[in-house]
């Protein structure tokens, strides 16, 4: 079977092959992984941090809002 990737996927999968070289990235995807199933499991926790990205915003609007007006 002859393999033709489209240049998408073939950079997808030479970032993925490197990736498995550096220590780093391995502690970074467990990380992001774990905290996917943190969130996944719970509504409760799905709300919590919706309601956390509305005051990051917030706070970054009006830190803007500070600086530049």
């Amino acid at each position: 079977m002859s393999s033709n990737h489209c240049i998408s996927h073939r950079l997808h999968l030479a970032g993925k092959d490197a990736s498995k070289e550096v220590i780093y990235f391995k502690k970074y995807e467990k990380t992001l992984k774990n905290l996917y199933s943190y969130f996944s499991k719970s509504g409760k926790r799905q709300k919590m941090l919706k309601l956390m990205q509305v005051i990051i915003i917030l706070i970054f609007l009006k830190l803007y809002l500070l600086i530049f007006y």
